[in-house]
């Protein structure tokens, strides 16, 4: 498959925003799937059920990243792959997800016995299938981010959450618990890296080259243990709350946690995977660097502060229309949640350029810093209650966020200053926005007009003086282009 090249007659914005129409009707499809199919199920099987997976995520999450161990990243960046490359990332990937997976077997019964929850054991065990079957996809994955082929990603990622999201649905309907949830999820990998082998056409192949290894774990190494440290830190809630508290409030917690980042994760995510391959191209051209850099966190922000804010603002309409009662609990944890994602994309980005610049050595000094920052929030909160745990998740991500700038700034020319001016306009459009959709919402009881009410409102009023201000952000949606 042919890597996407930039040539002398090929357009960058062209690329990019094809690559970010396609990557966009991946991830939002896919998550939309996920979303409606995680209501349904919502509504046969309790938090305590949704809590039990949610205990098990952070050993997949961190299961995962030891399989990928960076080489997303690593091959994304290269100008040039050979086979060797590839077949030799592909049997590390194997070896090593077949070793973290028998590892996962052996400290399942131990995993039990610290949330004090026996059937964990199985669940554990079975959850974790999705570990070694992700082996099989870094490869060709990776293959589709450098050729920029996202129209193959959406195939393949929409088709495996649908009929695996219809799996799920059946289990839960008929009254397996939470074997619903773990089937669902060792289908959708499954059917991921199936239909991936199935639909590319390339295979990687058996060649290993130590000398390749050792080239690629130089960058990717880095990139894998600040993943791993990231993924830590994000599920250290749960699991903080799963042994402290009960499977119940972990639960609502992770449905508050999971919703609240939906927006947020997949718009950028979208908009970072389509502009690292791109960014990485660019090295050596820090001014071309520094353009696109601003103009893709600017269109950032200006998608995804007024979803956001408008998802804290609607909270209880929301839940009370998607969800039934046991759920609402959940209200209070997902306003405060929402707001912590509201500067998601701007973490996501700032650390995005300084890979692609090639400072992964910076990227896990950071991780690093941050993470001790959270240590000390954690120590204050956890005492004090679930929801005092969700206002810490805030303060850390207001903490970080000066901290990811700055070294941006120094390393890679996007100063703090220069990005606090270009977000704030929006962030505060995007605020007025937000104020009149409550105050429309709170005009209606039913939760479906009061919902619908707001959204419309808020929506329309955020579109209309974004036109009326001619807001750059505003006419490169509309124009399509970057």
């Amino acid at each position: 498959m042919p890597a996407f090249r930039l040539s002398p007659d090929s357009s960058l914005a062209r690329h990019t925003a094809k690559g970010i129409a396609w990557s966009a009707l991946e991830s939002f499809g896919s998550s939309g799937v996920s979303f409606i199919v995680s209501v349904i199920m919502a509504a046969f099987l309790a938090p305590r059920e949704f809590g039990m997976v949610a205990m098990l995520q952070v050993f997949v999450a961190l299961a995962q990243i030891c399989v990928e161990s960076g080489m997303t990243q690593a091959l994304v960046r290269l100008p040039e792959r050979s086979r060797v490359v590839d077949s030799t990332a592909f049997v590390l990937n194997l070896l090593i997800g077949g070793g973290v997976y028998l590892m996962l077997w052996l400290i399942a019964p131990w995993v039990a016995r610290f949330y004090s929850q026996p059937e964990l054991t199985g669940v554990m065990r079975v959850i974790c299938l999705a570990v070694p079957v992700n082996a099989l996809c870094v490869v060709q994955t990776a293959r589709l981010i450098a050729a920029m082929n996202f129209r193959m990603l959406f195939k393949v990622s929409f088709l495996a959450t649908l009929l695996s999201g219809v799996l799920g649905i059946c289990l839960a309907c008929c009254g397996v618990g939470v074997w619903a949830l773990v089937w669902q999820q060792v289908c959708s990998w499954s059917l991921r890296a199936l239909l991936l082998w199935c639909l590319t056409g390339e295979r990687p192949g058996w060649r290993f080259s130590k000398r390749v290894v050792r080239s690629l774990f130089g960058f990717s190494w880095k990139v894998m243990a600040s993943a791993i440290l990231d993924t830590i830190w994000s599920n250290i809630y749960s699991v903080l709350i799963g042994k402290i508290f009960t499977p119940r409030l972990t639960g609502l917690f992770w449905r508050a946690d999971s919703f609240s980042r939906l927006p947020a994760t997949v718009a950028s995510g979208v908009v970072t995977r389509v502009s690292y391959p791109v960014m990485g191209r660019l090295q050596g051209y820090p001014s071309r660097m520094n353009v696109l850099f601003m103009r893709v966190l600017g269109m950032s922000v200006w998608l995804i502060s007024p979803c956001i804010l408008l998802m804290s603002a609607l909270a209880e309409p929301l839940f009370r229309t998607f969800f039934n009662s046991q759920w609402l609990s959940a209200v209070p944890m997902f306003r405060v949640l929402c707001v912590a994602m509201l500067f998601y994309p701007v973490h996501a980005l700032n650390l995005q350029i300084l890979n692609a610049e090639g400072f992964s050595n910076l990227f896990l000094r950071l991780e690093i810093i941050k993470k001790l920052i959270t240590v000390g929030i954690l120590c204050v909160t956890v005492p004090l209650g679930v929801e005092a745990i969700c206002w810490g998740v805030l303060a850390d991500s207001l903490i970080g966020l000066p901290v990811n700038m700055w070294y941006t700034g120094r390393f890679a020319r996007a100063n703090m200053l220069s990005q606090v001016r270009l977000m704030l306009p929006v962030l505060l459009l995007a605020g007025f926005a937000t104020l009149v959709a409550y105050l429309v919402s709170i005009c209606f009881q039913h939760p479906v007009l009061s919902l619908l009410s707001g959204i419309i409102c808020g929506i329309g009023t955020y579109m209309l003086i974004s036109s009326l201000l001619s807001l750059p952000w505003w006419h490169r949606i509309k124009h399509f282009r970057i």
